[in-house]
């Protein structure tokens, strides 16, 4: 920082200064361009013009009148509105100290615009601890210069959205914080310039709170706790200044401080980071050209963490610091043509943290750590290595690649001369070739003879891998242990036969059959087809990926394409077809893949693939047919083996198009067996175990569920919940919670059931809810533990000829929740041997179990009650016909009104009615018997 005039010199002095002053005007007007200088330094350097100049730094006085400024320059003495006593300053103008001024609490207030406060070189002094030497309260365009501020709680305190204003040529010591931006409002570019700031108990210079503030040519030294420091704000423009021998961080950036410029700035013993980034708001600063040195503490010279992304490092020297670079988190766009050396522990230091762009960084052998790829140390692994360039002459050696050329053609079986030229400043102790042939990045030979400094070498190798592309280079490593590859890989080819598929990555491009000759084992995609009228036989062979890509995927709107005999793992979709007419996936085993099979509709054309005899483990969704608005799909699902669902949600057999027909597949330990969001869709003869919905439709429109047998469902068989003319027949489903499933959403409506066996269910064995229209007949329902048949705010359905045996619980009930059940048909059913018969159960005057029709139906050996109306919320049921004999408590048990019964028969003495419903004789209350005897 320049140093102010000490003593007056003779005239001839000045004379002989002004001879330097066309020299002056170049340095500084090269300085200000340079460094973006200011308004106000461009206003110094117009006030050098003026032939009354000084330059204080190298002891020329200034002339009687003027004094020496901070950037050298003499400017003119105090002028304006005497300051003799701490006072309020309310209107603009000029003001100036003419004695050293104390005070016991704040002492100087600026709460007017455009103000120039000239301290004229006199001090400030506090009460050592609290206050405010000056305070600028919702002020713009102030300036305050040439004070000495001490002992108050704050230095220079700019409050309530400050702005503009200039703090400049001051000494700042001794307070808690030199300066500082205060909490209230927005307070934006101040400017900070040519201060001292130095011996403060706390911070230097708080810029918190703030936006766009420049901060150039500083002394800040001696703080306690730290020279700059920053919460919420940014933007701000910190350059050529000294900060160092702080007690804690140099430049401190707490979040949420962001896009702050940090250039040219020496920062020097301070006793923590040199600059620290820290916290989710931290992001997007640039720092260059930097000196960082002798960090006392740590962790080093620039330190961050995992919220501080987007930052530009480049252009710093960072030496005799514990760590360089310390990074543990975040993404770096750029780290670039750094000096990082002599520091005690690492260079560089990178860990959970992306670097974008690198460059040209210079750190010392084994002294640069990265805890994952991302380019900082040479050689690219995890772990110490160097970076690009040297510290104190270890510097890593160059490679240069020569034969075989870029993309040459190789033989297998060919023994290959792999030459390649390294040079170095001292000389090599071993080279070795590294190549991908066998799928994995690995060492081969090394040189077998000494190595040639600067000449061409020679690695002899024997190309053993099948035909494919594939990669080549070679590490040198010279005597301190420097290695280096050449800049960029070269590769070889091993051409297949024809029609062979032999390396990863393969694209055919025209019709014919293809084969795989052994095994891939690939990082990226396996088989591309982009050609109509190709066959692929994997001959049993494996193709295995990293995880993510696609094993064989086709070209959109292909047509007549065969995968066949393919074992396919570790991909992210197995095999994948894009509209695809006339194709076939048949007699593959695909395992722990994210899809095994995935079709996909585009540009309106219908798929139609034969997926057939495949065998799919271990997967999210076994096959997936996408969405789409057509309903001539035609794809068929049949004889595929699906087992084990690879989470909780996974499908087997997932279809969200119309008109495909799955069939005689077998689908274990998924959570959905087959699930179905399409019509016109034939689910036949399928075998589902042990998952939590065997089938489930979202969309059962004309619809067949035949002939599938299912167990082990955890919620239900089938389920459906909206569609109409469906058909859902000869099923078998048992050892589940509910056997079939009609939810409310759209009701299930038209639909037939029939014919299908349903046995030990935990919950029920048919339960339907808001369903219309249907018909369930011929179902043979018995062994459930709960329920046979639960029918919730239902009407219009005909119930006939069921056999529900041997129940735990009700055989038949009716009930209504959110509409009245009403208008059903219980016809010629056998119920026997439940605990109930049937039951109605109402809800209350407006939702009501009513105008259902029982008749024809064997209701016998019920172990509570053959037909139980349970509640006066039950009326208007015709109960005609009903053998109900053999029931352990009573036969007919009716609580409403209005139900009209006849030629119904019971056991004598096991009719009860609350009123004369003429369903008892004698007609009356009480026990009696039904119209005809048992």
């Amino acid at each position: 920082m320049p140093r102010k005039a000490q003593a007056s010199l003779e005239h001839v002095i000045l004379i002989g200064a002004l001879l330097f002053f066309v020299a002056i005007i170049i340095v500084i007007t090269k300085t200000n361009v340079l460094y973006g200088g200011s308004e106000t330094t461009k206003t110094n350097v117009q006030q050098l013009s003026t032939a009354i100049n000084a330059v204080c730094d190298l002891g020329i006085p200034c002339p009687t009148g003027y004094d020496c400024a901070a950037n050298g320059s003499c400017i003119a003495g105090c002028i304006g509105t005497t300051v003799t006593s701490c006072i309020t300053i309310s209107s603009p103008g000029s003001y100036c100290v003419e004695s050293n001024l104390s005070s016991s609490g704040t002492c100087i207030t600026i709460s007017a615009n455009d103000v120039s406060f000239d301290c004229h070189n006199h001090a400030i002094t506090g009460p050592t601890g609290s206050g405010y030497g000056v305070s600028l309260w919702h002020v713009n365009n102030a300036t305050v210069k040439r004070c000495t501020v001490k002992q108050f709680a704050t230095g220079v305190y700019l409050y309530d959205s400050a702005t503009n204003n200039l703090i400049e040529d001051n000494l700042l010591t001794g307070n808690n914080i030199g300066a500082q931006t205060g909490a209230m409002g927005s307070n934006s570019g101040n400017n900070f310039s040519y201060n001292n700031i130095s011996s403060n108990t706390q911070l230097g210079l708080d810029i918190s709170y703030a936006l766009n503030g420049a901060i150039e040519q500083n002394e800040i030294r001696y703080n306690s706790m730290g020279g700059i420091s920053s919460y919420w704000g940014g933007g701000h423009f910190i350059a050529n200044n000294e900060i160092t021998d702080n007690g804690g961080y140099g430049i401190n950036f707490f979040t949420p401080s962001s896009k702050s410029t940090i250039y040219s700035n020496n920062l020097s013993a301070n006793n923590n980071c040199g600059i620290y980034l820290y916290g989710p708001g931290a992001p997007g600063h640039n720092i260059s050209y930097n000196e960082i040195s002798y960090t006392s503490g740590s962790p080093g010279a620039i330190c961050g963490t995992t919220w501080a992304p987007d930052t530009i490092i480049e252009h710093n020297t960072m030496n005799n610091n514990l760590y360089g670079v310390y990074l543990t988190g975040g993404l770096m766009s750029q780290f670039n043509y750094n000096t990082l050396c002599d520091n005690t522990n690492y260079d560089v230091y990178v860990s959970n943290a992306q670097v974008a762009s690198v460059a040209g960084n210079t750190c010392g052998a084994g002294k640069c750590y990265q805890g994952g790829v991302w380019g900082i140390c040479m050689p690219n692994v995890a772990g110490a290595g160097n970076c690009n360039h040297c510290c104190s002459g270890n510097c890593l050696p160059a490679v240069s690649l020569n034969e075989p050329t870029n993309g040459a053609t190789l033989a297998k079986g060919e023994v290959v001369s792999f030459n390649y030229t390294p040079s170095d400043e001292v000389g090599f102790k071993n080279a070795t070739l590294y190549t991908d042939e066998d799928g994995t990045w690995k060492a081969y030979e090394s040189n077998s003879t000494p190595i040639t400094n600067g000449a061409k070498n020679t690695i002899a190798h024997t190309i053993t891998t099948t035909s494919g592309t594939y990669a080549w280079n070679v590490l040198a490593c010279d005597t301190d242990d420097a290695c280096s590859w050449a800049a960029s890989n070269y590769s070889f080819t091993i051409p297949c036969d024809p029609g062979e598929i032999c390396y990863c990555g393969y694209s055919v491009g025209s019709p014919g059959n293809y084969y795989l000759s052994e095994n891939l084992s690939c990082v990226v995609s396996g088989i591309a087809v982009n050609a109509n009228d190709v066959r692929i036989d994997c001959n049993g062979h494996e193709i295995s990926g990293p995880g993510g890509f696609t094993g064989i995927a086709t070209a959109a709107l292909a047509s007549n394409i065969t995968v066949f005999n393919c074992t396919i793992k570790n991909y992210n979709y197995a095999i994948r077809y894009v509209s695809n007419t006339d194709s076939r996936i048949i007699e593959n085993r695909l395992e722990n893949n994210w899809a095994g099979v995935w079709l996909s509709e585009w540009y309106g054309i219908a798929m139609q693939t034969l997926i057939e005899n495949n065998t799919i483990d271990n997967t999210n969704y076994a096959v997936y047919l996408e969405s789409s608005s057509l309903e001539n799909q035609s794809n068929i699902m049949r004889n595929n083996t699906l087992t084990n669902g690879a989470t909780s949600w996974a499908s087997g057999i997932e279809v969200h198009s119309g008109n495909n027909t799955i069939e005689n597949n077998r689908v274990s330990n998924y959570y959905y067996g087959i699930i179905v969001g399409a019509a016109y869709t034939q689910i036949k003869n399928n075998f589902i175990s042990s998952s939590a919905e065997g089938i489930i439709f979202y969309n059962i429109n004309y619809s067949l569920v035949y002939g599938n047998a299912i167990t082990n469902a955890s919620f239900a068989g089938v389920y459906t919940s909206d569609g109409s003319n469906a058909n859902i027949s000869y099923n078998e489903i048992n050892d589940s919670n509910y056997g079939i499933m009609a939810q409310l959403g759209v009701p299930l409506q038209n639909s037939n059931i029939s014919y299908n066996k349903i046995t030990n269910t935990t919950s029920s064995g048919i339960w339907l809810y808001g369903s219309q229209y249907n018909t369930v007949s011929y179902n043979n329902v018995s062994y459930n533990q709960g329920y046979g048949a639960e029918f919730f705010d239902v009407s219009n359905n005909t119930i006939a000829y069921n056999n529900i045996t041997r129940n735990g619980y009700t055989g038949l009930y009716f009930a209504t929740y959110t509409i009245s059940t009403e208008y059903n048909t219980a016809l010629g059913n056998t119920i026997t041997n439940n605990s109930n018969g049937i039951f109605f159960a109402g809800y209350n005057d407006t939702l009501r179990t009513r105008y259902n029709n029982v008749s024809s139906n064997t209701i016998d050996d019920n172990s509570a009650v053959g037909v139980h109306v349970y509640d006066s919320y039950s009326d208007s049921n015709y109960f005609t016909d009903n053998q109900i004999c053999g029931s352990t408590s009573t036969a007919f048990a009716v609580y409403a009104s209005q139900n009209p019964a006849s030629g119904n028969k019971c056991d004598a003495g096991k009719c009860y009615q609350t009123d004369a419903h003429n369903v008892c004789v004698p007609n009356v209350a009480g026990y009696g018997n039904c119209n005809n005897a048992c």
